[in-house]
């Protein structure tokens, strides 16, 4: 099957999926767009001309829309899959623009479309436009399902995210010496309150008792203005793009894992929790419905913690011994499930 796929400021995780559908046999065309918000360029158009009321965004969303178009033209997709995220709509006018050439011929020549929800609906920016477009919905997140039924009418089925499992995997020890041994570690952006009330809580914590605690986050830009609140945290921050080899490596050499949702996060998971879980680390997380909708299961695939309380609770009972406990490294072992 020739499968297009556009994905919206998902894009790393949208070469994911996209590998994906090339391993079981598809033959893959990925387009994805997202800000350029790199570099000088890129500094000048989105935060000096943004305050000025200038939406760069539009330019480069034009821009991708029109270059879509010619690689769907070209590649005349029999399926098309949209992974969209928390920005405005970037697919309507290209779906709309290849499903014209169909109308006069049969339904069964159409070419099959799906939208996969990355992110809450009440957090999606413009809303559900053009639901038209699709035969089938998914979503990450367990409570859109009734959402998109009573909203909608849109009979939509929970998908949840994933990892690639060669990118994440256990390590030989061999591979682990690579690197040092963590107490803790957190791999993730800065933007929600409760992962910088949390992290800065570890900082202090890791700082007061001599715990090694690794912070891997995206760039900021002027993070001793953006983060003059969380003195703790700055010591301990380290900023880098996506490195999946990276990300394993930390998550193999880490006594304790610890994953936050964002704020908005209501009982789906990110990708991240199954990235951890591929790698075979303990994983230390807010209980989520779709954990166990997934097929995981609590204190078996996973530690979870309910409040900054608990949270210490659990990492003080693992931390204190200073050698590689069984509990940290060799309960939980790499999922079956890809």
């Amino acid at each position: 099957m020739k499968l297009l796929i556009i994905s919206g400021f998902h894009f790393d995780y949208g070469l994911t999926v996209a590998r994906a559908f090339e391993g079981i046999g598809h033959e893959v065309k990925f387009c994805g767009y997202s800000l350029r918000n790199q570099g000088f360029s890129g500094f000048m158009r989105y935060s000096i001309l943004g305050r000025l009321g200038y939406d760069g965004s539009i330019s480069d969303c034009r821009k991708f829309i029109e270059e879509t178009k010619k690689i769907v033209s070209a590649f005349q997709p029999e399926g098309i899959l949209v992974l969209r995220g928390t920005k405005k709509d970037f697919y309507s006018e290209i779906i709309t623009d290849y499903m014209g050439r169909f109308k006069k011929g049969p339904k069964t020549k159409r070419p099959k479309t799906a939208i996969w929800l990355l992110d809450e609906i009440m957090k999606i920016q413009g809303g559900l436009t053009s639901p038209e477009l699709f035969d089938k919905w998914f979503a990450i997140e367990p409570t859109d399902i009734p959402l998109l039924k009573k909203k909608w009418g849109i009979n939509g089925e929970f998908l949840p995210a994933g990892y690639d499992s060669h990118c994440y995997r256990a390590l030989s020890d061999e591979e682990k010496s690579q690197s040092t041994i963590s107490d803790i570690s957190f791999v993730g952006t800065l933007g929600q309150k409760i992962r910088l009330k949390y992290l800065e809580h570890l900082a202090r914590k890791s700082e007061e008792n001599n715990l090694k605690f690794s912070m891997i986050t995206g760039r900021i830009k002027f993070p001793g203005i953006k983060l003059k609140k969380y003195p703790y945290l700055q010591k301990y921050l380290s900023q880098g793009d996506c490195d999946h080899q990276r990300n394993n490596l930390i998550y193999n050499n880490s006594r304790i894992n610890l994953n936050i949702h964002t704020d908005h996060s209501i009982e789906a998971v990110n990708s991240r929790f199954f990235e951890i879980l591929g790698s075979g680390g303990l994983q230390l997380v807010e209980p989520k419905e779709a954990q166990t909708l997934s097929g995981f299961e609590p204190d078996k695939d996973f530690l979870t913690y309910t409040g900054l309380e608990d949270l210490d609770e659990k990492i003080n009972k693992r931390i204190p011994p200073r050698i590689r406990s069984p509990i940290s490294f060799g309960l939980f072992k790499k999922p079956e499930r890809d």
